[in-house]
């Protein structure tokens, strides 16, 4: 079993790929699968025809505004996870179109037909779903909330993605699937790999003592007009210290919104805009009768150290045999980390493993939609010479 990470500076899709095929050549190692995330600074398209007709194997990516590789950032790069044939026991991989109606029976029968049985029978500790969503399109943020609360109703195998991102526009990103890319579609995989897996989901806010309820909202999910019973946007400005009109430089990024899912557990949910209405615009939904948390932004690097030494602390033998690293990591976060030149410090945290990793618009965890960082952890088997 093996996991190998390359990458390439090259903009150039014909240098990148030569970079990235001499670095799998020079590893021996025959991929499966390649997971990869790229600029939107380079050519989508003709990376991944390229790609997928050189390896001739499962090829899927996305769209980032900035990669994680191994104890680096890059801002214009092509990074990429290689897994050999014995990685996986078996996975399978589907593209949903999210501009029509999605067909759940259709889908799990796919499963059905890959695995021999539905997804609700799979295990939680033998298998995961990791998918990869683009929403260029606001109306279909709807219908990916549907689809991973059905997802999620069906099965208990736990799940972890992001959103493709270019730098907080809604154009020029995509996700990418043999040889094609796609806007407003998920990929979906699911996959039973040969060997242990965990997940460390981080974030870098602390709950304050204020507390918000929505009360009233917009025309959707992501817009609640009222918290507390007033205007949301002063709500939220009271519990932050501010009036409307006087509010701190980057306070989106400073203060955050979460809900407590079990004890000093929180998702993360940002703030996209106070809109002229007063109503509060969210980059996730917002569920009723929810109890949420204002959320001020701490030492991301310190927080993210300190999820590891706790994970490490747990079980510092099942620490040590990581042997790979997928990130999730949102893009406020590389904005912040970029404003406080912490960039390489963050970066330095995985100089124990290969890691790749997107700086992503939104981050799947189980079926909710974060703004922070979770990643999939791989461990190598027991050795009895340990």
């Amino acid at each position: 079993m093996n996991f190998r990470t390359v990458f390439s500076l090259n903009l150039d899709v014909t240098q990148a790929m030569e970079d990235i095929s001499n670095q799998i050549a020079e590893f021996n190692i025959s991929p499966k699968l390649i997971l990869y995330f790229l600029s939107p600074d380079i050519n989508q398209a003709e990376f991944a025809k390229n790609i997928f007709e050189t390896f001739k194997c499962n090829c899927i990516g996305l769209t980032s505004s900035g990669e994680y590789f191994d104890d680096k950032f890059f801002e214009k790069s092509i990074i990429a996870g290689v897994f050999d044939e014995d990685f996986f026991e078996n996975f399978k991989i589907l593209g949903i179109d999210l501009n029509t109606e999605i067909d759940f029976e259709s889908i799990e029968a796919e499963y059905i037909s890959a695995f021999g049985c539905s997804l609700s029978e799979l295990s939680n500790t033998q298998y995961f779903a990791m998918l990869l969503l683009d929403v260029s399109d606001n109306d279909n943020f709807y219908n990916f909330d549907s689809f991973l609360d059905t997802f999620q109703i069906h099965t208990m195998i736990p799940l972890i993605g992001g959103m493709a991102g270019n730098y907080g526009k809604f154009t020029g990103k995509w996700v990418h699937f043999n040889g094609k890319i796609y806007q407003n579609h998920i990929i979906l995989g699911v996959y039973k790999p040969s060997l242990e897996f965990d997940f460390l989901f981080t974030h870098n806010h602390r709950p304050t003592d204020n507390i918000l309820f929505p009360t009233e909202f917009g025309n959707n999910n992501r817009i609640v007009k009222k918290y507390n019973g007033i205007a949301a946007g002063d709500a939220f400005c009271n519990a932050i210290g501010h009036s409307r009109n006087s509010l701190p430089e980057n306070f989106l990024n400073k203060y955050t919104i979460a809900q407590e899912v079990f004890n000093s557990h929180f998702f993360v949910n940002h703030v996209k805009a106070i809109l002229p209405d007063g109503s509060m615009e969210h980059y996730g939904r917002i569920k009723p009768n929810s109890e949420l948390f204002i959320m001020q932004c701490g030492d991301i690097t310190l927080e993210t150290k300190n999820a590891m030494r706790i994970n490490k602390g747990k079980n510092r033998d099942k620490f040590s045999r990581i042997i790979g690293i997928i990130e999730f990591s949102c893009r406020a976060r590389t904005e912040e980390l970029r404003e406080e030149n912490s960039l390489d410090r963050y970066s330095k945290l995985f100089n124990f493993a290969p890691h790749i990793g997107a700086s992503t618009d939104t981050e799947i965890y189980f079926d909710s939609m974060n703004y922070t960082s979770v990643s999939l952890l791989f461990y190598r088997a027991h050795s009895h010479v340990e």
